[in-house]
């Protein structure tokens, strides 16, 4: 699938479609049962090598990464180890009952498939296949031109959030989540400190329903790229990706 915002951004590295299937691909990387494993480190296979990725609920390779995979809520019986986790370990929340509060009020997605697949986004047929959501790696430049463009057609301004929560919840779940509502927002994510040692110091991630990345794409030729100011700002992503 071409994408005329990865030409325009200049992205280094290859942005994702995700979607949820009873299929698995032959290639797909997976972790080996029931061992453990962090999804973003399979995201990056993605985004580094054009590879795809698949899991399942015998290969999500966390307990956070159950729930940011949306196969269910795998916090139920590990409340315990997560507060433990969370407060005491990672020191993310000031208290346990921070902890439970955070993970009682968490939307849990629970997908009617076998697997959840990360394959770049160039090799999905549109014709076959329709991603539930698109996640972009990306630089500042480029996060900013994302989160402008995701506003440009909408009353408003708030149509992106940056939510406290893991990697993988921040480019599966909550997009996900955002999907079933009427107006969906996009996620800024892997701003989780566990995942960041897992993906270049310069990138962060933007995903966005699938709905809404077509949008995009057809917004895209009537914003800012044809101005002077980005004119001058995808000069330096150019010279930077050199």
């Amino acid at each position: 699938m071409q994408s005329l915002i990865v030409k325009e951004l200049k992205l280094r590295y290859n942005p994702m479609a995700i979607f949820f299937s009873d299929d698995r691909p032959d290639e797909a990387h997976q972790f080996r049962e029931d061992k453990w494993g962090c999804a973003m480190a399979l995201y990056n296979i993605v985004m580094k090598l054009g590879k795809p990725a698949a899991f399942d609920r015998k290969t999500y390779g966390c307990i956070g990464a159950g729930v940011g995979l949306c196969l269910g809520n795998t916090y139920f019986n590990n409340r315990e180890f997560m507060e433990n986790l969370l407060c005491d370990r990672e020191k993310y929340l000031k208290s346990h009952e921070l902890v439970d509060d955070f993970l009682d009020n968490l939307d849990y997605g629970d997908i009617p498939h076998q697997y959840v697949i990360f394959k770049p986004l160039k090799d999905i047929d549109p014709d076959k296949e329709e991603p539930a959501i698109v996640s972009f790696p990306v630089n500042a430049d480029q996060l900013s031109a994302l989160a402008v463009l995701a506003n440009y057609r909408r009353k408003g301004i708030e149509h992106v959030a940056a939510p406290f929560c893991s990697g993988c919840q921040s480019v599966c779940l909550f997009p996900y989540i955002e999907s079933k509502k009427e107006v969906p927002r996009a996620i800024i994510g892997n701003l989780d400190i566990s995942s960041r040692k897992v993906l270049p110091s310069d990138i962060l991630t933007f995903s966005v329903p699938f709905g809404m990345f077509l949008e995009m794409e057809e917004d895209l030729p009537g914003s800012f790229v044809r101005t002077e100011q980005w004119e001058r700002i995808a000069k330096r992503i150019s010279e930077k990706t050199e």
